[in-house]
């Protein structure tokens, strides 16, 4: 649940662009709670996956929300995912934004 974060539908420059646009992800990394909240996010998903390596699990899934899931989640999702294919590239990394073009 991301919806700690500050809402980029609020800002009316931003209301239309997602979390795969450079302005939503500026916008929601100007504030540290932003950082702050994916390092602890990445910290949680890197100690669980040390069990699921470990007790050879065939997958994870991890769901991201926000109210919309049109820019913060989607943001947050991306973030995780790129992380996680970067740091571990032997193993297969899926994305699914579900609701990003929903009204």
């Amino acid at each position: 649940d991301v919806r700690v974060l500050k809402n980029p539908f609020y800002i009316r420059e931003l209301s239309d662009k997602t979390g795969l646009d450079k302005e939503v992800k500026e916008y929601l990394l100007s504030d540290s709670l932003t950082t702050e909240f994916l390092n602890k996010t990445i910290e949680y998903i890197l100690f669980v996956l040390n069990f699921y390596f470990n007790n050879v699990k065939n997958y994870l899934e991890i769901g991201i929300g926000c109210t919309g899931g049109k820019h913060r989640s989607v943001f947050v999702a991306e973030y995780i995912y790129n992380f996680i294919k970067n740091k571990y590239q032997n193993i297969k990394v899926l994305i699914e934004h579900r609701d990003i073009y929903k009204n």
